[in-house]
């Protein structure tokens, strides 16, 4: 046989072959696990061997709930190719082991088709294949949970703007370590209406139109952050809180990212709102002449109710006499007490009032306590034999020194009238309400002015004749010992630098709170606006006029705080039974104590506001 012969006879033999025109896709039977199967095995078949090798590109169907890229390789990078002579063609596709836990009860499904770009061969069956990818066991899975419930107060130190409770909704790890996410998610918190619940929408937090609230979280973030804004109201209320619920995933390839341990949550809002404590006192009853009983008032700015704890000292009426009542006022608590008017030549000379109440929930649970002291010394009818130079109070800072021609701070002057003063006696009662102890200034007797030190202990320094004890012979001064120095606020147990700033107006450092207690016509974080006269209190939430009917400037009453405060006039008055007014054009405020700085003498007695203008060099509201 020649050559021409042989190449004839081949052609015919290749030529009677059968040519493909069909092609299927399949996948494995079972599903695949990531970490534990490496790869997914496709296999494409012909419905006859090919002639010369055959490609078929493979395309990613966007059913799919694995992600392309991530989860695997690019699917549509990929082909199948089938050998000459073959029916069939495989393509591996590699799994990535990611950190993503991946739809865990059923599984992601990749699903793949196969194509022909020269438009020769049709599909066999339906020319595609579904494969179920499972996650592996030893995998680490993603976890969201919430952190930071951060107790969010309704003010921040008081101030007059709303605030933000802010809680962290971190991704980790099984170990608990933060884990970066692989791709975007987002989040589905929606609010929980729960019995147990005590904040209110749109009175505690801001209520929003519709839940859920999303919050979205980017590829590497391994945290989402949600606010709930707290709303700010002077109520003293407990720990509130609201209750949040964490939904599924919203991505479409993300899968279900679950929360860890339960996904409901609480935000809870403490309140800054304190207890505020004051003890007021009508002094004209205080007259000799004055047939009326001494009424003193306890008022608080938590809600009506009981709670109030009252002591005495023994130096005047005994609680036996005193009648007390419990009322509300405006829906607050107050406590009035109404004291028999001390007699004439009486020789029980001072009673000291210690009213008690506890706010015992919440961040800022503590105790208040305020002290009123009714003395018999004369008021209304002229100068007393016997009267200090001073409102009844001295704050004595550590950092004091003993009083000195530079330094009128820390020292009390008696006047004396028509008596020789070397009759001057010189006791002290401690600040627990024991017994007198005439030693201790003892070395002072006969003296008219004797020095204040934080050498001294604290408490009630009464200076009388000593065989004169009835009224206007006796004086006392109370001495408050503050326990750190100006500026600073005990944080348990240390004396730490205040944050707060300047109390102006004669505002004083509360040095167990860290707050400025404003004096009465004043208000705010530095007492730096005023108020109306007769009303007092931080929020400007009581009037003399409710428990002193047809009082509305404050005249003739005192106002007692705790300490480091003490007692005081209200604004505009001065004197030892605060009823004398400021000077007009000269002074202002509480005792009169500030000096007006106008233009002019148009200056108003209660806030020090300048009718015409500051004098030059003085500025704000009441140009100081």
């Amino acid at each position: 046989m020649d050559a021409y012969s042989v190449y004839t006879f081949t052609l015919l033999f290749v030529g009677s072959m059968a040519q493909p025109t069909q092609v299927g896709l399949t996948g494995p039977g079972a599903p695949v696990t990531e970490g534990t199967d490496p790869a997914i095995t496709l296999t494409c078949t012909l419905n006859s061997p090919a002639m010369f090798e055959l490609s078929f590109p493979l395309q990613y169907v966007s059913t799919s709930t694995t992600e392309n890229g991530f989860d695997h390789p690019d699917i549509n990078a990929r082909s199948c190719i089938v050998a000459p002579g073959n029916t069939v063609g495989t393509v591996i596709i590699p799994l990535i082991d990611d950190v993503v836990i991946d739809a865990p009860a059923g599984g992601e499904s990749l699903t793949v088709s196969i194509t022909d770009t020269r438009g020769l061969f049709t599909p066999m069956g339906a020319g595609m294949t579904t494969v179920t990818v499972l996650d592996d066991g030893d995998n680490v899975p993603l976890l969201i949970t919430p952190r930071d419930l951060l107790h969010s107060a309704k003010e921040l130190a008081m101030a007059a703007t709303d605030s933000f409770a802010a809680v962290t909704l971190d991704f980790i790890d099984a170990c608990g370590d933060l884990a970066p996410l692989e791709e975007d998610i987002t989040v589905s918190v929606t609010k929980v209406n729960s019995a147990l619940d005590t904040a209110t929408a749109g009175t505690d937090f801001t209520d929003v139109t519709m839940w859920p609230i999303a919050y979205t979280a980017g590829m590497t973030e391994t945290s989402a952050l949600m606010t709930v804004r707290a709303l700010n109201d002077n109520d003293i209320e407990n720990m509130e809180t609201v209750s949040f619920v964490l939904g599924d995933m919203t991505a479409a390839v993300a899968g279900s990212i679950t929360a860890v341990g339960s996904p409901a949550f609480q935000v809870q809002f403490g309140d800054d709102d304190r207890t505020e404590l004051i003890a007021i006192q009508d002094m004209t009853p205080l007259s000799r002449r004055s047939k009326a009983d001494v009424t003193i008032w306890a008022v608080s700015s938590e809600p009506g109710g009981g709670g109030w704890d009252i002591a005495d000292s023994t130096l005047g009426h005994s609680l036996v006499d005193v009648k007390r009542k419990v009322r509300t006022i405006n829906t607050r608590s107050a406590l009035q007490l109404t004291i028999p008017r001390p007699k004439k030549n009486s020789k029980r000379r001072i009673n000291e009032f210690t009213f008690t109440r506890t706010q015992s929930f919440g961040p800022n649970a503590y105790e208040r306590t305020v002290r009123s002291y009714l003395s018999s010394t004369s008021h209304g009818e002229g100068r007393a034999p016997i009267e200090t130079d001073v409102n009844s109070i001295i704050t004595v800072y550590p950092d004091a020194q003993p009083c000195s021609t530079l330094d009128q701070a820390y020292c009390i002057t008696v006047r004396c009238t028509g008596l020789n003063r070397r009759q001057l006696r010189w006791s002290f009662i401690p600040v627990d309400g024991s017994n007198s102890d005439e030693t201790l200034l003892r070395r002072y007797n006969g003296m008219t002015r004797i020095p204040i030190t934080g050498c001294d202990r604290a408490g009630l320094y009464i200076v009388g004749r000593q065989d004169r004890r009835e009224i206007g012979w006796v004086d006392f001064v109370r001495v408050i010992q503050a326990v750190c120095p100006r500026g600073m606020y005990d944080l348990g147990g240390t004396c730490t630098s205040s944050n707060v700033g300047s109390c102006l107006n004669q505002g004083i450092l509360d040095q167990t709170l860290n707050v400025c207690t404003c004096t009465p016509g004043f208000t705010g974080t530095h007492c730096q606006l005023e108020q109306a006269p007769g009303t007092f209190g931080s929020n400007n939430q009581f009037q003399v006029r409710d428990y002193f009917r047809g009082n509305l400037n404050g005249k003739c009453i005192t106002f007692s705080y705790p300490d480091t405060f003490g007692a005081t006039c209200a604004a505009g008055f001065q004197g030892k039974d605060c009823c004398d007014q400021c000077k007009r054009g000269c002074n202002f405020g509480a005792n009169c104590a500030q000096t007006c700085h106008c233009i002019d003498s148009m200056c108003d007695p209660f806030s020090g506001r300048c009718a015409n203008g500051c004098a030059s060099g003085y500025n704000g509201f009441n140009c100081q």
